[in-house]
């Protein structure tokens, strides 16, 4: 039987098990695909679209323009193993792909990042008979060619990737559940910067030599952490959080100094904001629903998704927050990718189909 465990789902609220939850698919009208969702013509809000059909949970998700993005997740197979599923566009999101990948291989991906139409790392855990993500070895997979062929790199051991930022096609930060690493070569090896037992770490994103990394401590799971580098990880120092910050599971910096994060467990979900790269922050926005994961199309307009569907949305700044309608409330959203022209948030279709484990995409033009 597979076991999952809290640091495996950055994504899933605390006591969530993504090998335990039913799924179904919320599709268009007259539609027996899972749905994507994409804007209307004026970009007034969030509307439906497809996925091929049997696509997966889908967890992280990176943009490089208006057109050509990248979604990753896995599926549980008959065999009683997951595997490693990534689907793409080079169109918006009219037609998303399934990506050829490596037969070899299963565990799960939880995050990725693309630097150009042609350069990804993608990252997560390889599948051990006792579980996926702490304790199981970290998985690595890139494409030089726009998907058209993915290579797996050699595992990490012990611990899987959660997270991973890429600043050029071989200069990629990433967090494991109990460390941040480093990588000049595009992931075929990975130096350890930074490491602690008491922390999970949850997110990374990185510009240039200046990175954050998003978490929560093991000691007291409703406590937030940001570790910030300043130096390219040459240094990590923990910064100062606002009081009552509950576990972080995502952080953006549309610029050098404004960045946000926001709380994946607790029951108030948290947005925060820092002006000055890190070393302080203030809290924006605090709700009943926790946060899944935010990001930014510029400085002023961000957005923030959780996995009771909700989203809240910011054009000025976060002067104010406001809600947006997904096309399924019940929906579970857990990452989202922003460009200056479009937003794509991923996740599970919820329903009544049990034993259904589906994936969905959302996306909205940027007003």
């Amino acid at each position: 039987m597979l076991t999952c465990k809290v640091w495996r789902l950055r994504s899933r609220a605390a006591a969530a098990c993504l090998c335990a939850a039913g799924s179904v698919l919320i599709a268009t009208a007259g539609s027996a695909f899972p749905a994507v969702a994409i804007a209307t013509a004026a970009g007034t809000g969030w509307v439906a679209q497809k996925l091929p059909s049997g696509t997966p949970v889908l967890e992280g998700v990176s943009c490089v323009n208006a057109d050509d993005c990248w979604a990753a997740g896995s599926r549980f197979a008959r065999d009683g193993h997951w595997y490693p599923a990534i689907v793409a566009t080079t169109d918006g999101g009219v037609r998303w792909v399934s990506q050829k990948l490596p037969s070899a291989v299963n565990g799960s991906v939880l995050g990725i990042s693309c630097t150009s139409a042609r350069d990804c790392v993608a990252v997560g855990s390889e599948d051990s008979p006792v579980s996926i993500g702490d304790g199981s070895a970290g998985l690595t997979l890139v494409t030089s060619n726009g998907g058209a062929t993915w290579q797996a790199e050699p595992l990490v051991p012990n611990n899987g990737f959660q997270s991973v930022s890429c600043t050029s096609t071989t200069r990629c930060w990433a967090v494991l559940i109990n460390s941040v690493v480093f990588t000049t070569n595009a992931g075929a090896s990975w130096v350890t910067q930074y490491s602690s037992r008491h922390q999970a770490l949850n997110s990374v994103t990185c510009d240039g030599a200046h990175c954050l990394a998003a978490g929560q401590s093991k000691i007291r799971p409703e406590d937030g952490i940001m570790l910030a580098t300043f130096n390219g990880g040459a240094t990590w120092q923990r910064e100062r959080l606002p009081t009552r910050t509950t576990g972080l599971g995502s952080v953006a910096c549309p610029t050098a100094s404004t960045c946000w994060a926001s709380s994946l467990n607790g029951a108030v979900g948290h947005v925060i904001v820092t002006h000055d790269g890190g070393r302080t922050w203030e809290t924006q926005l605090a709700e009943a629903d926790s946060f899944s994961a935010i990001a930014c199309a510029s400085a002023s307009d961000c957005w923030v998704v959780g996995q009771a569907g909700n989203i809240d949305a910011t054009s000025n700044a976060g002067r104010t927050w406001s809600a947006q309608p997904a096309p399924s409330p019940r929906d579970y959203l857990f990452a989202i990718a922003c460009t200056r022209a479009r937003c794509w948030a991923v996740g599970q279709l919820v329903g009544g189909r049990a034993k259904s484990l589906e994936g969905a995409i959302i996306t909205r033009a940027v007003q």
